[in-house]
């Protein structure tokens, strides 16, 4: 290959490189950002993210849709590469549950007396005080949004909940526990 050849090939490298990098930054193409803010989910088939500057991005979660569109009035940390207005989301948390406290999630589970629930974002197990249930009692099995106080060791004084996900389907014979 001549010098001339190889100084072409080199400087059109280099022009592709500036020009797509150049593209990107107008665009508003990131690697991977965190972005927090309030969800807003009045609809169901975009879900956004609302920041404290009123800037908002459309929150592009996969699997977690269902879930994401419970979270409606909660303060999220979601992390992902963004791609124009919208953010892919690759991992999240919810901050606050709307009262100011971090909640907890996960499938509402009975064993024997015991109420508890795998909590997603703390990967520890959080039981729940029997007394402070109410209607949650009704929902085994279904993941839920929950926010309380601590009553004793892993557990908590149930104060506000939310379903999260869809209903699954009506078990013929279930019994409410």
């Amino acid at each position: 290959m001549s010098n001339r050849h190889q100084s072409f090939l080199l400087g059109s490298t280099l022009s592709r490189l500036l020009w797509t990098w150049t593209l990107c930054t107008l665009v508003g193409c990131t690697a991977s950002s965190r972005y927090i803010g309030l969800v807003d989910a009045s609809n169901p088939r975009a879900v956004q993210l609302v920041e404290s500057s009123g800037r908002t991005y459309r929150l592009a979660v996969g699997d977690d849709a269902a879930l994401f569109e419970g979270f409606g009035g909660c303060s999220v940390l979601v992390e992902g590469p963004r791609r124009l207005r919208t953010v892919l989301v690759r991992d999240w948390a919810v901050t606050d549950a709307g009262d100011g406290s971090a909640p907890f999630i996960g499938v509402l589970t009975r064993e024997g007396v015991r109420w508890f629930v795998d909590d997603v974002q703390t990967g520890g197990r959080v039981y729940l005080d029997e007394a402070s249930l109410g209607e949650l009692r009704l929902h085994v099995g279904r993941t839920v949004l929950f926010a309380g106080y601590v009553s004793g060791p892993n557990t908590v004084n149930v104060v506000r909940w939310r379903l999260l996900g869809p209903q699954p389907p009506e078990k013929v014979g279930a019994m409410v526990p």
